[in-house]
């Protein structure tokens, strides 16, 4: 099952454009190296794209046609060649696309464009994870990007170990299951299943031990609910599944934690009528404590707020 066929890796070549050396930041060498590794195991093909920020000095540099010297754009494009170069190594089809303009909205625009069915972006490096994991481009991606959105975190080499879905038993957690599968089967991972059943009571509120009226029906429930999806599955090791009362926030953060949890895989929910708007759901909710990467779903019929360029 490959869910991906046109995969975008978005790559933050740093914000001074003056000076263009080629280094990536280990988020985006963790970006470069999940793209690579997807779309040689979905056989997909595969985007670098590289936004310039469209300021003045920017677009001085861009104009810069010196017959000695490269310009800004003609540079960041060599920079991005090289990584198509890997993918090549690899068998990966790979292109390169530099653009001007904001970073968000621009990589929205070429996925609206060029049909893409995946983002890859990482992190920038300006400080630490918990406060710029989900900076400005990561978080607007999230909200109005109408394909998938992978933000990376570093891993220091390693490779994937194992997945978290949220599953909210609705359409989008069942796509959130569906691609956990896929990336289990793909490169062997653990899988772990979390639910929350936020309508039953926190807690005991009769201090007598005294379980709230059919919740264990209800947690029986969508244990068997969760157990039917993954039938038929065929993975390696069995998936855990976890039920919880309350809050899905931070048992989704507990589970994180004690499974030293790689990726989460989760929907995001776009307010009926309202065009990209994720605010308040449990996707953002987390994001500013979150220390693993994250795949970001949207549901069916979400309307993207971004025109096509």
């Amino acid at each position: 099952m490959n869910c991906f066929h046109n995969i975008l890796a978005g790559i933050d070549l740093g914000r001074n454009v003056e000076s263009l050396t080629g280094y990536l930041s280990p988020p985006n060498l963790e970006a470069v190296e999940r793209a690579l590794a997807l779309a040689e195991q979905s056989q997909a093909k595969l985007s670098f794209v590289s936004v310039l920020d469209a300021g003045d000095t920017t677009r001085r540099l861009v104009h810069d046609v010196k017959a000695d010297t490269l310009n800004v754009f003609d540079e960041a494009h060599a920079l991005l060649s090289q990584l198509v170069q890997r993918a090549a190594q690899r068998g990966v089809s790979a292109e390169a696309r530099v653009v001007m303009g904001k970073s968000w909205l621009k990589l929205i625009q070429e996925v609206l464009k060029h049909q893409h069915d995946l983002v890859i972006v990482g992190t920038r490096h300006e400080g630490m994870v918990d406060r710029v994991l989900f900076g400005s481009t990561a978080m607007k991606l999230l909200r109005k990007c109408p394909c998938p959105v992978w933000v990376t975190k570093p891993s220091n080499g390693l490779p994937l170990s194992s997945v978290l879905v949220a599953h909210d038993l609705d359409a989008v957690g069942r796509h959130a299951l569906d691609l956990g599968i896929m990336l289990t089967r793909a490169f062997d991972l653990k899988l772990h299943v979390i639910h929350a059943l936020e309508q039953l009571p926190i807690g005991d509120p009769t201090g007598f031990g005294i379980t709230p009226p059919g919740a264990e029906a209800m947690h029986a429930e969508a244990h068997e609910k969760l157990l039917v999806e993954l039938a038929g599955a065929d993975l390696r090791r069995t998936p855990e599944i976890r039920v919880i009362s309350g809050f899905p926030e931070p048992a989704i953060a507990d589970m994180l934690r004690e499974e030293s949890i790689d990726l989460l895989i989760m929907g995001t929910l776009g307010r009926a009528g309202i065009r990209g708007v994720i605010t308040g759901n449990t996707a953002e909710r987390l994001l500013p404590r979150l220390q693993c990467s994250m795949l970001a779903i949207k549901p069916d019929g979400f309307e993207c707020p971004v025109d096509p360029e």
